[in-house]
C-alpha cells in the first residue's frame, strides 16, 4: 500500500488531464436510424463534468434523461434550424422526442452517464493482505 507522500508523487508526476475541460468522447450508432436511412447514423457524445451534472440536477426537478442527452450529444446538433424545421419542433427537446424512441433516448443518456463515470464501478476496494 502507498503512503500519502508517494501517492502525491504519483499523481503529480503523471500527465493527468483536467477533467473539467478534457472530456472523453465516444461514437454511438443508432441502429434503427441507420436501418431507416440506409447509412450509418452515428452520434458523437461526450462525458459531462461534475458541475454540469450538478447543474442539470438542480435545474430539472424530474428526470434528467433528456437534459443529459442534450448536454452530452456533440453531433448531431439538436438546435439546428434544419432539424427543428424538419421535425416541426420548437426546441431541441422536441427534436429529440420526434427523432428518437424512448429507449434510444434512455440508451444515449445512459451512455453519456457511463462516459461521465456514473452507472459503472469506478473504484476498487483495496484489500490488506
Amino acid at each position: 500500500m502507498m503512503d500519502d507522500k508517494s501517492l502525491l508523487d504519483v499523481l503529480l508526476g503523471a500527465d493527468l488531464p483536467d477533467m473539467r475541460v478534457a472530456m472523453p468522447t465516444k461514437e454511438l450508432e443508432v441502429s434503427r436510424l441507420s436501418d431507416l436511412t440506409g447509412e450509418p447514423v452515428v452520434f458523437t457524445v461526450k462525458a459531462l463534468s461534475y458541475d454540469t451534472i450538478t447543474e442539470l440536477r438542480e435545474v430539472n426537478s424530474g428526470s434528467i434523461t433528456i437534459p443529459v442527452l442534450l448536454a452530452g450529444v456533440v453531433s448531431p446538433d439538436f438546435t439546428s434550424p434544419h432539424l427543428l424545421k424538419h421535425f416541426g419542433a420548437v426546441d431541441s427537446e422536441g427534436v429529440v422526442k420526434a427523432m428518437l424512441l424512448a429507449g434510444e433516448i434512455a440508451d444515449l443518456s445512459r451512455a453519456i452517464e457511463e462516459l461521465s463515470g456514473y452507472r459503472r464501478l469506478t473504484v476498487n476496494e483495496v484489500k490488506n493482505g
